[in-house]
């Protein structure tokens, strides 16, 4: 139990650790996409409105008149982002909104040819060969020059160092298709993202490039690394909790299940098989209830599952056939042709640890020695049984005197050959054909069908689950010889079983034992 209980919270802690990385990283992501808008919105705005005012500028006031570098000054004044403003024309720096005696050569050079240009917008960036500062340019056409904007490059990589570095990603803007963009102070981190994106302004020709690296990654895991770590933890605590639960939930159970057998909770439950000509009562299928000290009566899906899982089917199974066997025994005294059908599954006859007992419960009990039929399921896969294995032990019992049924025919995965190699004796018609028989005339005509297949294989036919009266007039009138049902009677137990059985018994018309058709029994 430990080591399984170690093996689930490595395995548990292992898997949150994944989801916590692939959480953080879809973060980021977001991030990313977040900053990307961000950007985007701020520099159209701010943009905007630099447009929006050069432009008034430019048609209230004469370029280069002392009122018009006046306006440029104030513009310049006024936004921190820009750090100078000048007009060009023909190539010529015409004026700016500082003296001219103050202008430098970062001023007065013009690196970008004016007559070139075919937008009415352009962005380029200078090296100062002096100072090593990156000048960033907007230039705007005007009515008869084109104003350049020079940019506050220091405002710039604090923008966008703010709006990127708390949020883990790098911010880098570009010009066009400029290969080299501009980027917040970080070791040149958009060369190796393991994710970003490229998003282009609708109005300037700028492209915001923002995105994040390993080592990014690894700063944003850190900064929820407390989160982290309690779901982590959390998550791998609780799973062991869950396996050490389940494990006492399944060991309770299974003692549960025992004790149940050991001391006889299990009890026989009885619902009869009926002949369709006569209404005679010609035999019953064994099923089980649990009365359960705590839970009182409890119903065989609760239960069977965990049986069959835990492997205690067999000796629940064996204990009911031995229970059935001394109850059998009121029924012969009626000298009436009577059968006991069990359920079992293909695994449990393919497994000798079953047939073994079982063989020698019957050859106990004289009872069990005729009119005991074994059925089990089409539904079972039986490649999950060997077939020549299950053929074998089917027939070591058929030595003994058992007879065979295959339930919920046509629902399941047994072919006409199967049929044939496993020679069932009886064939029980699954429900849910029978219950369309009396509307539904596709399934009229497959019933009819298995009637006719049933009478090649030489088997017996039975309908399971007939809760109408019309639905037990087609099953008559498509020549199938014998019903099971609500309409007829539910389950009950033993002592109910008898009484009524006695009472059914007078009120039928007195049949001989040469006259009866035997459902699978030999006399």
């Amino acid at each position: 139990m430990k080591k399984l209980e170690i093996t689930v919270f490595v395995s548990a802690f292992l898997l949150a650790s994944m989801i916590f990385v692939v959480s953080v990283n879809k973060l980021s992501q977001r991030q990313v996409t977040y900053v990307s808008q961000a950007m985007l919105d701020r520099i159209n705005s701010n943009f905007g409105q630099l447009e929006e005012r050069l432009i008034q500028i430019d048609q209230q006031y004469p370029p280069c008149s002392m009122l018009a570098r006046e306006e440029l000054m104030q513009l310049t004044f006024d936004s921190g982002s820009v750090e100078e403003i000048s007009y060009i024309q023909n190539n010529t720096l015409k004026c700016s909104d500082r003296d001219s005696h103050i202008l430098t050569s970062t001023h007065t050079d013009i690196s970008v040819n004016i007559s070139a240009l075919d937008s009415r917008y352009y962005f380029y960036r200078d090296i100062n060969s002096r100072t090593g500062n990156v000048n960033l340019f907007f230039m705007l056409q005007g009515s008869s020059g084109w104003y350049r904007v020079l940019l506050n490059s220091g405002f710039v990589n604090y923008w966008l160092a703010s709006i990127a570095t708390t949020r883990h990603v790098f911010a880098c803007i570009g010009y066009g298709k400029q290969v080299n963009p501009l980027c917040q102070n970080f070791s040149a981190p958009h060369r190796n993202p393991i994710f970003d994106m490229r998003t282009t302004s609708e109005h300037y020709p700028i492209v915001v490039h923002v995105g994040y690296s390993p080592y990014m990654l690894w700063c944003q895991i850190k900064s929820y690394l407390y989160i982290g770590l309690v779901f982590i933890l959390g998550s791998a605590c609780f799973c062991t909790w869950l396996t050490r639960r389940f494990a006492n939930e399944q060991k309770s159970q299974r003692s549960d299940l025992q004790r149940g057998i050991e001391h006889n909770e299990f009890v026989n439950y009885y619902q009869p098989i009926i002949e369709n000509k006569t209404g005679e009562w010609i035999g019953a299928e064994l099923l089980v209830r649990w009365h359960h000290p705590r839970h009182g009566l409890v119903l065989p899906m609760a239960f069977i599952p965990q049986a069959e899982e835990t492997g205690q089917i067999c000796a629940l199974t064996l204990k009911m056939i031995e229970n059935a066997a001394n109850e059998k025994l009121a029924v012969m005294t009626m000298k009436k042709p009577f059968y006991i059908s069990v359920n079992v599954t293909a695994s449990m006859i393919a497994n000798k640890a079953f047939v073994e007992p079982l063989i020698a419960l019957i050859q106990q009990h004289q009872s069990l020695r005729h009119n005991f039929v074994l059925e089990f399921s089409e539904r079972d896969s039986f490649a999950n049984s060997d077939i020549n294995e299950l053929k074998q032990a089917m027939q070591r019992l058929r030595d003994v005197g058992v007879t065979w049924a295959l339930d919920d025919f046509g629902t399941g995965y047994a072919g006409l050959s199967t049929l044939r190699e496993l020679s069932f004796d009886i064939i029980k018609i699954d429900r849910s054909f029978v219950a369309g028989s009396a509307t539904d005339s596709v399934t009229q005509s497959i019933l009819s069908n298995m009637a006719d297949m049933g009478r090649t294989l030489k088997c017996k036919l039975i309908a399971e689950g007939v809760e109408l009266k019309e639905q037990a007039e087609q099953i008559d009138a498509l020549g199938i010889p014998y019903s099971q049902g609500y309409y007829y009677a539910k389950p009950m137990p033993f002592s109910r079983f008898i009484a009524k059985f006695k009472i059914y018994s007078m009120q039928t018309t007195a049949i001989t034992r040469n006259q009866h058709e035997n459902v699978g029994v030999s006399a």
